[in-house]
């Protein structure tokens, strides 16, 4: 008989070896004979999922799912196939296998992808792994005979928007396990609640609502068989279709506590069903109005007692012109997207009570005026008024969103209301400005310098040098270009953010001893700034207050209760991108002078990534009495006893030549070249 050689042996064997790329498509059976398609996940670590290659154009589908769609019973996805190991169930996978009565999923399973068993109406039992960790949007939609589901306490995602994993499915039972880091069904709810939020992102059937939840989230219960819904004290937001589809609800009770709720979130109910055509009411809410004529008016009274319009209240008016609104001054909040897009809206009287408007409550209402903004007044949405072209006034309150009066081109006035301490000013975009009011109160304003701005008829008469208001230095008009130190007024407390931004000339600056508070960026790309001292009774530094001013030769800081101070830990830092990605710059190695006996103090504050830090000697005010009353400092405040210098130049603070001293600070040169402080008594 005939040796065969080792090498003939190999090449025999070749043909059994699969060598397969990621994403390649393989075929092969369960322990019930089903043929199954599968994808590789990764060649190197051999992982796999169940796949299928269904799309939709239109209305029209094409491909198949991951087995027959005749395919009936038990399915059990195997652990391993072909070698790899089965990790996911993928998009579609069993999508329309309307006869799949029970899934047998493997404990290797992790995922669980979007609309994977859409449509399995017989589909009655699945346990879920102790392995998964995702659960994506729409996984069981429609499978109306599941009816308990356990989710595992290693799950940390479930994607619940637009759609959850249960939509129109048959549950009355929904249990996690505990243990679970991010989601709990507490008190036995027969819900998923997410923990951070107390809110209800998953509900069915038998439902019931633990003391401490405060909202019901989006798509919530939809096409769930719940028929009566008593919503507790304490919840105070129900969103979007929470309830649509529900088609057995037909009471509903809401609590005092609810404040948000949308317009479609009782759709496709028979609660919904039962009403008449008109604006229809609930509770404190005027809610949405029902036309089964698809015909709408277009002058619309709000009922006297009304406390709050659903977010989208008037959404189905979208091509049908809403020509008056009248709002009794019981109410107090406009919900978000209530007058979308209503641009033959005009001159609006806003209730006396109002206090909040949402996100794009006016948007595109391009006709719309605002007679007077209510005093009580405290929210104002992202883009609440985006694109009211026809506005003429504007105002900030203590909440106001991004680009709220953005593209509002005819705004004349701004008031920034009492207790309001930060805005900006980016997306104003009105050329036709020409007065702002500030209050006293006001610290920071970012995007003074913004385009939308610098060419308006107010910032062009406002006179160049420091911006004040209150107790701000907000910004500085114009270029700063002059070679002696900029000085702040004494008094002034605070810095406001960007309040320096891009002075490029700017090489020295005094800060008053007044000062308290430097806002974030404050001389953000003062590209020659050599040096910072910061006054004694600083109390709170923000995020990146040098970024980009990399001519610094040193800083010094006189406080003295480094403990109780605000120091952001990127006070002196700032990332930079660079080559693809983000390096971070500290001044580390920029000297940092200090307040002698306070170094272990220092380094436990954000001022410890300062590499090298020097006590100094002398008094930390930087003001050291002599019996002549002249004492001479260097312009960064450390005193200086030499008196073999003689004073060539003397100026007062605002930087007037002064030919005789008077009783006060002057700066003054000295005829070795040096710039100092001269406190004369």
């Amino acid at each position: 008989m005939k040796k065969k050689s080792l090498f003939s042996v190999m090449l025999a064997l070749l043909p059994m070896v699969a060598w397969c790329n990621d994403g390649d498509v393989f075929k092969a059976k369960t322990v019930e004979g089903i043929e199954m398609t599968f994808q590789v996940i990764s060649e190197e670590e051999k992982t796999a999922r169940v796949f299928s290659d269904i799309e939709f154009v239109g209305e029209s589908m094409s491909g198949n799912p991951s087995v027959s769609p005749s395919t009936a019973g038990t399915v059990t996805i195997p652990e391993k196939a072909n070698g790899y190991s089965i990790t996911g169930i993928g998009y579609r996978a069993f999508f329309g296998c309307q006869n799949i009565t029970n899934a047998v999923l493997n404990n290797s399973i992790e995922r669980i992808g979007a609309e994977a068993f859409m449509g399995c109406t017989l589909l009655q039992e699945v346990k879920l792994p102790s392995t998964l960790v995702y659960l994506g949007q729409l996984a069981f939609y429609g499978c109306k005979s599941l009816k308990a589901i356990t989710l595992p306490k290693n799950l940390t995602e479930i994607v619940v928007g637009p759609e959850t994993p249960f939509a129109y499915s048959g549950l009355e039972s929904i249990f996690v396990e505990k243990g679970n880091k991010k989601y709990d069904s507490r008190e036995n709810c027969n819900a998923v609640i997410e923990k951070s939020s107390n809110t209800i992102i998953i509900g069915c059937a038998k439902t019931t609502f633990p003391k401490d939840i405060v909202a019901i989230g989006n798509d919530a219960f939809k096409g769930s068989k719940i028929t009566s819904l008593n919503i507790p004290e304490g919840i105070t937001f129900v969103g979007a279709r929470a309830f649509m589809g529900c088609n057995d609800l037909k009471s509903i009770s809401l609590p005092e506590s609810l404040t948000t709720l949308f317009s479609n979130a009782f759709e496709e109910t028979a609660w919904w069903e039962s009403q008449n055509d008109g604006l229809v009411y609930l509770g404190d809410f005027a809610f949405r109005y029902k036309s089964n004529s698809q015909i709408y008016p277009s002058i619309v009274e709000i009922k006297e007692g009304t406390k709050y319009l659903s977010d989208g209240l008037f959404e189905n008016f979208y091509y049908h012109e809403l020509k008056s609104i009248k709002l009794p001054n019981s109410v107090e909040r406009i919900g978000s997207y209530a007058f979308y897009g209503q641009s033959a809206l005009p001159e609006v009287d806003l209730p006396a009570n109002l206090q909040y408007i949402g996100e794009s409550a006016f948007k595109y209402c391009k006709n719309l005026k605002i007679k007077a903004w209510p005093k009580g007044l405290r929210h104002i949405g992202d883009g609440a008024f985006q694109n009211c072209m026809s506005m003429d006034n504007a105002i900030f309150v203590e909440e106001t969103g991004t680009c709220v009066f953005s593209s509002c081109d005819n705004i004349k006035s701004i008031e920034i209301a009492e207790n309001v301490k930060e805005i900006s000013f980016n997306g104003i975009t009105s050329a036709v400005l020409e007065k702002v009011t500030f209050p006293n109160t006001i610290e920071s304003v970012t995007g003074f310098h913004s385009s939308g701005i610098v060419e308006t008829p107010w910032y062009q008469s406002l006179p160049e040098g420091i911006f004040y208001a209150g107790k701000s230095a907000l910004t500085y008009i114009g270029k700063y270009n002059v070679s002696r130190p900029l000085v702040i007024n004494e008094g002034t407390e605070i810095i406001g953010s960007e309040a320096f931004l891009n002075q490029i000339e700017l090489t020295d600056v005094e800060l008053p001893s007044s000062l308290k508070k430097v806002c974030e960026r404050a001389f953000e790309n003062c590209t020659n700034l050599t040096s910072l001292t910061i006054p004694v009774n600083l109390n709170s530094i923000s995020k990146y207050i040098v970024r980009g001013c990399d001519k610094l030769e040193f800083i010094k800081s006189f406080i003295t209760d480094i403990e109780n101070t605000k120091v952001d830990w990127n006070a002196f830092s700032y990332s930079n991108w660079n080559n693809g990605k983000y390096e971070e710059i500290i001044y580390s190695n920029v000297p940092l002078y200090i307040p002698a006996g306070l170094k272990k103090a220092y380094e436990k504050t954000s001022f410890g990534r300062f590499e090298k830090i020097v006590e100094m000697e002398k008094n930390p005010s930087g003001t050291i009495n002599y019996e002549n009353g002249n004492i001479a400092t260097d312009i960064n405040g450390v005193s200086t006893n030499n008196t073999t210098n003689n004073v060539v130049n003397s100026y007062t603070i605002d930087g007037s030549s002064a030919d005789k001293r008077h009783k006060g600070l002057h700066i003054v040169r000295m005829s070795d070249g040096s710039v100092r402080k001269l406190i004369t008594k």
